[in-house]
Formats: structure tokens, sequence, C-alpha cells
């Protein structure tokens, strides 16, 4: 592979985390890893995966493989074997910047290849699960936790190999409910869609992030793109500001124009017209014991009235500038 040109001094990378061998990637996966900068060459704009073929040099096997999957080994961390037959189809997002953000298509379950009753944990492909929620490391087949585990130590797809806590109930969602259409994974467990309920039909499963319209201050361009995630992914964000839209990547825009830096950023959600809480008018209560001929006081007064306001509605800004 060619050499990348250097500007100024090169940040030193921060060494790469020594986990236990229940976190294993296995030595194929791990090499790759090593040379992962070599594919700043396959680099490119656009949602059209690359159609070459390459050898890393620190790959133990010395195998040609399809510059996508390499890829995925090396920034994402994906676990499952380079040479697996059911392998999934690999996408690419549709960058505005020299990038090789690829993602893997998540069209049906990705069995494990020394058990089918086993299949890889989309987003934690480095591990396999069964119907029952036991977790086992997919290259050496290690036990995570137990079979009364409801939380676990993982390490998500993603360019970190750190761990984190995850619960069964959310490993099993992602691994044995189909999941749309669409769905991607940017990495750090965060996705194009989330997990929650669809008020429209009363069910429960994946329901898609919304869209976000984007302008550029510097040059006043206006773009769209699918979900927040994705624009950061596809965008020239400048490092200390993605951190900033961290936050909104967590909760959502709610509504409102966000600007960060030289972007401006808008969820693309539909008006929601405004519904007032209604007026309650509680009945007088007696006292049956007391004098009530009279002028007794009761034992409250004559109404009570309970009112409260809400937010204004979700739409879009009258005077939105783009």
């Amino acid at each position: 592979m060619s050499k990348q040109k250097s500007w100024g001094k090169p940040r030193e990378p921060k060494p790469r985390p020594i986990l236990p061998p229940e976190h294993s990637l296995g030595p194929q996966i791990e090499g790759i890893i090593k040379s992962k900068a070599d594919l700043r060459d396959y680099a490119k704009r656009g949602g059209n995966p690359s159609t070459e073929v390459a050898v890393m040099s620190t790959d133990p096997t010395r195998m040609s493989v399809p510059v996508p999957k390499l890829c995925l080994a090396a920034l994402m961390q994906c676990g499952i074997p380079l040479d697996q037959e059911t392998y999934p189809a690999v996408g690419k997002l549709d960058s505005r910047i020299d990038a090789n953000h690829y993602h893997l298509v998540y069209s049906g379950p990705i069995p494990w290849r020394h058990d089918a009753n086993w299949r890889h944990i989309p987003c934690f492909t480095r591990y396999v699960i069964d119907k029952y929620g036991r977790v086992l490391n997919a290259y050496n087949g290690l036990q995570i936790g137990d079979e009364k585990s409801f939380l676990f130590e993982l390490v998500p797809d993603g360019n970190y190999n750190g761990t984190g806590k995850v619960s069964k109930q959310e490993l099993l969602q992602l691994a044995f409910h189909p999941l749309p259409e669409g769905f991607k994974d940017y990495g750090f467990r965060t996705y194009s869609h989330v997990w929650g309920i669809n008020f429209e039909t009363g069910a429960v499963g994946w329901i898609p992030r919304p869209k976000v319209r984007v302008k550029n201050n510097d040059n006043g361009v206006t773009d769209m793109f699918p979900n927040l995630p994705e624009f950061l992914a596809c965008a020239d964000v400048p490092f200390d500001d993605r951190k900033e839209w961290n936050q909104y990547v967590r909760q959502g825009t709610q509504g409102k124009t966000i600007t960060i830096g030289n972007w401006m950023v808008k969820e693309d959600i539909p008006l929601v017209e405004q519904v007032h809480i209604p007026r309650v008018e509680v009945p007088r209560e007696v006292d049956p014991f007391a004098d009530n001929s009279g002028g007794g006081d009761t034992m409250a007064p004559a109404s009570v009235t309970h009112e409260t306001t809400t937010a204004s509605g979700n739409g879009w800004d009258d005077d939105i500038p783009f």
C-alpha cells in the first residue's frame, strides 16, 4: 500500500486496551487492526462500496479480502470471520468527505460457524448468543457471565476496544427481533433506529430516527441526512464540535434548531398540533354528619379546577432560516 503524506507532527494514538480472552477478536482481525491506517488510501466520497481487494501486511493469514470487509474489521472491530460464507452484505454511508464508513446490512440472522443454534449479535459481532440469553465469544467460545446474568460487560462494534454494560434484553432484541430495512450501526451503540413504541400502530420495536436538515453557515449550502448520527459521520464536522453534538444524538433536538460551530441542524419532523389538558370540575364534597342547613363550612370548596398547560408543538419554526 502507498504511504500517506504527513503534515506537521502526527498525533500519537492511544494504546489499544488489552482485554481478557473472552473479548478476543482472533489473530487475523487483531492483525488487520494494527495496520488500519493503510486503509486511508481507499477512502472515498459517496455511497458506493469499494470493489477493490487488498492484503494487509499485518494479517497473519495473508488473505486477499474486499476493502469494505477490511474496513469493518479494522475500523468497526467487526468480529464475523472474514471468510464466513454467511458474511452479510456491506453498505457504505453516503459521505460528503473521503471516508471508509461501511456498515453491515442486517437482513437476517448470522449463524455461528461452529453451531447454528447460536447467532452473532448485531452491533456486538465478536459475540454470539442463543435463545436462552447465553453469550459466548465468537472466536474462542468462552462464555461471558452465566445463565443468571442480566447485565453483561461487552465491547460494542466501533473503533474503541473498551467494554460497557449492556442488558440481556437488548442483546436478545438485536439478535432475535427482525431488524428493519435500513438499520445501520454507527458504532458505540448508536444506531439509525431506537427501540420504542410506535404510537400510530401501538407496536413495540425499532423506530427510525428523524431525518435532519442541515446548513453550512460558511457557504450557505443546505443538505438532508437520514438522521443526526449519519450527518456527523458523513459531513466535515470538527472533532471538538462532534463532542457537543453527541448530547443531541442521545436526546434529539426536540424540534429546536441547533447551531454548533459552522453547522445548523434541525430534525425534519412533522408539525404536531398542541393539545391542552382538559379542565376537570370536581363536585362538592358534603360531610353527612355536618349541619348543612345553614352557613356552616363544608369539606371542600364549591369546585376545584385542575389546569396545566403543555409546551408548544414540535413543528417547524416559521422563521427557520433555511
